[in-house]
């Protein structure tokens, strides 16, 4: 296809077009939303329901969806084990496992209580529904990576429990997340290959997976009449007040902070990937009676419960992580009047060993510092030159070019002295 022939027809199946609009839709719909007070996140599916079938129907759900949609599921998981401290990990193991137990057995039990007694369901069909409320998809994670909070203690139990809920609602061994935390060990947190992972999840994968989810939610489903409506309020509630119990039930134990509990439920809130492929799964089950094992009806509802627990997680998120920000910048501004500010001078007079030093100094350095770095260059008064100027003035360039692969700011500085 002529890339200037514009006599395009709804919907867009060309890949060059379809790649170059959700492209469009990546870069433009956080830079719109972000005026509006609206998390990204929430934007992006918002942007799915638009251009999908169900809205304006401007590109279909094709397997570039699917396939781009499961590696930002699976780079959403990459990075929150990548980002995870491990020592905090082993001294919440236990936190994890009990919220783990707690946010899958709640839902469970009132998934099946609802399902049957409300909905009229029968046990099977109850317990899938129940099994599809007990896992959960940490869909708002970027919220925190934004923030730079992956080290918190209700973000370590947050993730833990997710090993342990989705594991035991859907038969998933844990392999995955042993192999993250290797790797953990071996990635710094503040390093050029962390930063380009995760721009490279940030920027493609978990966008083009929260518009895949967009795009398969029908809000007109709602207002068709039938048992619709009902099924996607009873999925709703429930889903989300057991989510928070589990949350609540955890903070009571551990007598947490009201903020932390904020954040456990608002990562463990939502409902995206394991929920629709468990939905999609039952819908194709057909029974002895001939029924499926789960109707139209639950289909409609699952996906508007994906919609809404998403952005409740997302707004939920976005809130808790705001107040953990502003809790660290009071702590850091009272902390800065008793101690000084952390400085590392890199000398850069060896260009085979600037990229070492720099990397050295953004391991070392106070994560929570964003500057800090000087790279000094010294010229000789005695035998200075053009060319040595220049050969130095490149010097303190490759080093800024190196740390800003880190999103570390670097302060060049040049000096003539005698050595």
């Amino acid at each position: 296809m002529n890339l200037f022939d514009f006599n395009l027809t709804l919907p867009i199946t060309d890949p060059t077009w379809v790649f170059f609009l959700v492209l469009i839709i990546i870069l433009f719909a956080p830079m719109i939303l972000g005026r509006l007070h609206i998390p990204h996140i929430i934007g992006m599916i918002l942007a799915g329901v638009l251009i999908g079938e169900h809205g304006f129907h401007v590109l279909d759900r094709d397997s570039s969806f699917e396939l781009f949609g499961k590696v930002g599921l699976y780079y959403i998981m990459f990075l929150a084990g990548l980002e995870m401290d491990m020592e905090d990990f082993k001294k919440n193991r236990t936190k994890s496992i009990v919220f783990g137990w707690l946010t899958f057995l709640i839902p469970m039990g009132l998934g099946i209580w609802s399902s049957m007694s409300v909905l009229g369901y029968g046990f099977l069909t109850a317990v899938l529904l129940a099994s599809m409320y007990a896992s959960h998809t940490l869909i708002a994670y970027p919220i925190i990576s934004r923030y730079g909070l992956s080290r918190l203690r209700s973000v370590n139990i947050t993730i833990g429990g997710t090993a342990v809920t989705v594991t035991l609602a859907l038969s998933r061994g844990l392999g995955d997340v042993y192999k993250r935390q290797v790797l953990n060990r071996l990635i710094p947190h503040v390093s050029p290959l962390m930063n380009r992972l995760e721009f490279v999840g940030n920027a493609l994968f978990i966008p083009y997976f929260l518009i895949g989810v967009g795009m398969i939610i029908d809000v007109r489903s709602l207002f068709t009449g039938g048992e619709a409506l009902k099924v996607a309020v009873v999925m709703t509630v429930v889903a989300t007040f057991s989510k928070w119990l589990a949350a609540w039930i955890t903070q009571k134990i551990y007598r947490m902070q009201p903020n932390e509990r904020s954040m456990i439920f608002g990562l463990s809130n939502a409902q995206a990937a394991a929920t629709l492929a468990a939905v999609l799964i039952g819908h194709e089950i057909i029974m002895e009676n001939g029924e499926r094992l789960l109707n139209d009806d639950v289909l409609n509802g699952t996906v508007v419960m994906i919609l809404f627990t998403c952005v409740i997680s997302s707004l939920v998120t976005e809130r808790s992580a705001r107040r953990f920000a502003m809790n660290e910048e009071l702590q850091s501004e009272e902390q800065g009047a008793k101690k000084s500010t952390e400085q590392i001078l890199i000398p850069v007079a060896n260009p085979d060993t600037i990229e070492d030093l720099i990397n050295l100094a953004l391991v070392i350095k106070d994560a929570k510092q964003k500057n800090g770095l000087i790279a000094l260059n010294v010229i000789n008064d005695s035998n200075s030159s053009e060319k040595k100027e220049l050969q130095g003035k490149r010097n303190l360039e490759k080093a800024a070019m190196i740390a800003a692969a880190a999103d570390v700011p670097v302060n060049m500085v040049s000096r003539y002295d005698l050595n």
